[in-house]
């Protein structure tokens, strides 16, 4: 079977997403729509039968396609997947899902109603590295965790403002949080801390220059997730420690490494995450088995809940808890 699929949004990670497409034989991408021109023309250009069009409502009435990628920046969410579902239109969302989690869940709600199979982008999760850590923490009690996306500011202009992109550890770090999530458990509370003012030369720059969110799991595991964009460019650390009793997991963007007493083993990816991503959803449109997912919008729409709440807890000055 033939996949057919629509993108709104034709940047960025789009482009990355045309690369694995391009890659799969079951899919096709047969329409696009972008606020820029030249992104929608580009993306036609890579694949034939492709058509471009000058506003979303008017793909959604004239293409005919399954699936439609949703890769527009964290503002923008929630119109473009309500009105997908409402047609019974697979969704694969980036992340995050949105900036407000009143707005998602509405969001999670149509996609539940309507039944459809869904997606959300979270690659770490499609890595072999996070698969071998998983076996490697396996009935482990864990007792701390260590996170960090510290690195240089991205350099589109919604990235610095904190309505359109909801701040670094909303945006970007959100990996990690999610990350986290996946192999330890779920987040019982969140305290956060905020720090600005080295880059005010930025233009409209509002968000954290760096942040450090203290969580308490649900299991007892204290956590702690860093978030800077300060570095400079080329350097920086990102990545999940996970400690237990004489073990250390960590899975980095580098690899993963496993450390017991005397002893570390590394590991490095084998796989492109990005594309088993791809293909678990193409596969999944294509047979009906959404097995092969591993990150759904409910489970997205539960780390916006934990990153949104660092967010309310810089601001407060107050433990948040979560659910």
């Amino acid at each position: 079977m033939t996949v057919r699929i629509a993108f709104v949004g034709a940047g960025g990670i789009a482009s990355n997403h045309f690369g694995n497409l391009e890659q799969i034989p079951e899919a096709a991408v047969v329409a696009a729509y972008d606020a820029d021109p030249a992104r929608v023309a580009a993306a036609c250009r890579r694949f034939p039968s492709c058509a471009g069009y000058e506003s979303f409502k008017k793909m959604l009435d004239s293409a005919h396609f399954d699936a439609l990628y949703v890769c527009v920046p964290p503002f923008a969410h929630g119109e473009y997947e309500v009105e997908a579902a409402r047609r019974g239109i697979h969704l694969l969302v980036e992340k995050p899902v949105g900036v407000d989690l009143a707005r998602a869940r509405e969001v999670q709600h149509a996609i539940d109603s309507a039944g459809i199979l869904n997606s959300v982008g979270y690659h770490w999760r499609y890595l072999d590295t996070t698969a071998l850590a998983a076996q490697a923490l396996a009935g482990k009690p864990v007792g701390l965790v260590l996170g960090y996306w510290i690195g240089a500011m991205p350099q589109v202009s919604w990235w610095r403002v904190r309505a359109q992109s909801g701040g670094q550890a909303v945006e970007q770090t959100t990996h990690i949080f999610d990350l986290m999530r996946y192999l330890v458990g779920e987040v019982e509370s969140v305290y956060a801390v905020g720090s600005s003012g080295l880059m005010s030369n930025w233009p409209n720059y509002d968000v954290d220059d760096a942040s450090v969110v203290t969580m308490r799991l649900r299991n007892g595991a204290t956590a702690s997730i860093t978030s800077a964009d300060i570095a400079p460019r080329g350097t920086g650390t990102v990545g999940l420690q996970v400690y237990s009793r004489d073990l250390i997991v960590a899975v980095m963007n580098t690899g993963l490494k496993v450390s017991t007493p005397y002893h570390t083993e590394e590991t490095l990816p084998a796989v492109n995450p990005y594309l088993l991503e791809d293909r678990a959803f193409v596969a999944a449109v294509a047979s009906g088995d959404a097995s092969g997912i591993k990150s759904t919008y409910a489970d997205a729409v539960r780390t916006l809940e934990v990153t949104l709440a660092a967010s309310e807890s810089m601001a407060s000055g107050r433990v948040v808890p979560i659910g």
